[in-house]
This record gives structure tokens, sequence and C-alpha cells, in this order.
């Protein structure tokens, strides 16, 4: 989260800053991944993994990185 806290920052990115301010968070997001993956059924970790991918891909554009 530090890390996404810097880049916000220093590229003063008000679109990343309201992802950082939503209820879960990217790190929620993967961590309930993980635990999807190991622990629950299939389409749990399968939806989890989904979000955190979406969230991720948003990340980027913004970066200008995808």
């Amino acid at each position: 989260m530090k890390l996404l806290e810097d880049v916000i920052r220093v590229t003063n990115n008000n679109r990343l800053r309201e992802l950082l301010d939503k209820e879960s968070s990217i790190l929620d997001l993967i961590q309930q991944a993980y635990i999807g993956a190991r622990y629950l059924p299939y389409e749990y970790s399968k939806n989890s993994v989904i979000v955190s991918l979406r969230i991720a891909k948003v990340i980027l554009n913004e970066l200008g990185l995808l």
C-alpha cells in the first residue's frame, strides 16, 4: 500500500486516490484471492482474482504502462 501511496503522491492522480480510498483495498482483494485459492471453492477464488486483475489494469492504464 505504501508503494501505491507514493505513486499517487508523485503522479498526483485523483483516480488512483479514489481507488485507495475505497473500502476494499487492493491488498484486501489480493489477500481474498490467496485465501480463496488456498481454502475455499474454485468460484470464490476465481471471482477475487478477476476483481484484483481489473484493479491492476486500471492502475497500469493510469500509469500508461498498459
